[in-house]
């Protein structure tokens, strides 16, 4: 059994191009660092609205900066994201591994840049609930496994679900 040790901490950031990152706990098992990140926003439109947007395709295609997007969202389908992202190809493969739909999105992903050989993974669970005044509470929990010489992760939930809050209180309907 590998000796894993745990850091809990709502206090020191990790840093990575200039966006901090309060992890809800860093472990690590060996040259393996697994990071924790949650994320939820109240958003005023009603569940079925944000449900009907995270789970349409194109969607995904342009939050997620993917050129294609490959798959189906719903349970046990895989998908294929290809895309640029900082000037680089990279290709990130996964599988929703639960729809519940207007409560959750769960699934896996596997990123790497331009060769497996660069991969890590992560799993996402979205969570959405009503909030009883017509608006909508989504809350992110990712959690990412990275070798120490791989980079941090730089999806910042926070900022990403504040996009996604901008976009559907500011269309009509």
């Amino acid at each position: 059994m590998k000796n894993i040790q745990t850091v809990i901490s709502t206090e020191v950031p990790i840093i990575y191009n200039g966006t901090d990152f309060i992890p809800v706990s860093l472990s690590f098992a060996g040259k393996k660092r697994i990071l924790t990140r949650d994320a939820s926003i109240r958003i005023l439109r009603p569940v079925s609205v944000v449900w009907n947007t995270l789970t349409d395709r194109e969607f995904w295609k342009s939050f997620f900066f993917y050129d294609e997007f490959q798959g189906e969202i719903h349970a046990f389908s895989e998908f294929i994201g290809r895309g640029i992202r900082n000037g680089k190809p990279f290709q990130e493969h996964g599988e929703f591994t639960a729809v519940r739909p207007g409560l959750l999105i769960q699934y896996h992903v596997w990123h790497w840049g331009s060769s497996p050989e660069q991969d890590s993974d992560s799993g996402v669970t979205i969570s959405f609930r009503d909030t009883g005044t017509g608006a909508a509470k989504i809350t992110i929990l990712q959690t990412w496994r990275v070798l120490d010489d791989e980079t941090r992760p730089s999806f910042d939930w926070d900022v990403q679900l504040l996009r996604i809050k901008t976009l559907l209180e500011n269309i009509s309907g």
